[in-house]
């Protein structure tokens, strides 16, 4: 589809419009930084509109966004407080209601103490798929396991986990047909029983589980009282496997929902700083993030990110830096500050 990567300077409506003619349907990801509308003056651009002038800005790029969006495309777009609720019921509009698929906080901010009422630490990112029924996020890999137990007959390691259902939808009556016995190596019958007393239910009907259970992945503790508790094996990957998981929707640098090291705007200003020099952006993104974005997203060899409010390029280095894999994702960002001159050189 494109053979090289694009950067073109000017006005990003004008340029979608004619992205349009070549890269209609095509395009896998958009990542957007768009002016929050603070009415802050320190950005370098107009950011101070009035509320319907904003929302009419984003409206017509975003419009054409979609047509850009491949059939398993998705858009993230970076907010915050101030037109976030605006900017979701106009995405609603735009994209349709069914294909929104999160509003992720990001921990992007230090502690503001010089607010009026609360340190405001965070910002969003609205998640959008042209076709939700179509698109297939991305997967992380689980590092840092711990496996403990040591499986004589297959001998492998593994860890365990309740094979009852916990949380919600996890009472006999949300999933009766999950409700039933199964035999201990002992002959006792045991139920799933909730901590109260109360039934619960399996987490595989009655197919799955005999088969589980006659391959020998399932662990039956006695308990001081004489109870049997069944936890389901979970063994460590071998060689060349590896466990994943999916991502959440809270985007933290750290504590107990630390997904990767992806940074704050101070991340990104540094990251500025060392590439240029100075700090030639105000609040840029770090490339972590978008890099974490572009992971969710699912992307694959030789499909194309577009940036159409590229500001310092942080999306162009956050492809190139995926890229020491061995793919060839491609870029094409859209900025008309004079600031991209600098990134093309």
């Amino acid at each position: 589809v494109i053979r090289e990567n694009l950067i073109i300077k000017g006005n990003n409506l004008l340029a979608l419009h004619t992205l349009k003619q070549q890269f209609r349907g095509k395009v896998k990801l958009i990542y957007i930084d768009p002016p929050y509308n603070t009415g802050n003056d320190s950005f370098g651009y107009n950011d101070n509109f009035n509320h319907s002038t904003w929302l009419t800005f984003m409206k017509n790029r975003l419009e054409v966004a979609r047509d850009l969006l491949s059939k398993t495309g998705v858009i993230f777009i970076s907010c915050d407080d101030n037109e976030q609720a605006y900017l979701k019921v106009l995405c609603d509009d735009i994209f349709g209601r069914d294909n929104f698929i999160a509003c992720m906080p990001w921990r992007g901010r230090g502690g503001r103490q010089d607010a009026e009422h609360v340190a405001d630490i965070h910002e969003f990112v609205l998640f959008f798929a042209r076709d939700k029924k179509s698109f297939v996020a991305g997967v992380e890999i689980k590092e840092g396991e711990i496996f403990p137990k040591y499986d004589e007959k297959k001998q492998r390691y593994y860890k365990t986990q309740l094979l009852r259902k916990w949380g919600s939808n996890s009472k006999r009556e949300d999933r009766p047909n999950l409700y039933y016995p199964i035999v201990t190596p002992n002959g006792k019958e045991i139920y799933p029983m909730l901590p109260n007393g109360s039934a619960g239910c399996w987490r595989w009907d009655k197919k799955r589980m005999q088969k589980e259970i006659d391959e020998g992945n399932i662990e039956f503790l006695e308990q001081d009282d004489g109870s049997v508790i069944a936890y389901q094996k979970i063994y460590e990957p071998q060689e060349g496997d590896q466990s994943k998981k999916k991502f959440t929707t809270w985007i933290e640098t750290e504590g107990e929902f630390w997904l990767d090291d992806l940074g704050t705007t101070a991340t990104g200003s540094k990251e500025i700083k060392r590439f240029f020099g100075h700090y030639a952006f105000a609040y840029p993104k770090p490339t972590a993030l978008i890099k974490h974005l572009i992971k969710l997203s699912n992307m694959e060899e030789g499909e194309i990110a577009l940036d159409f409010f590229a500001g310092s390029g942080t999306t162009a280095h956050a492809v190139l830096e995926l890229n020491k894999d061995g793919g060839n994702r491609k870029f094409i960002l859209c900025e008309q500050m004079d600031y991209v001159e600098t990134v093309t050189r």
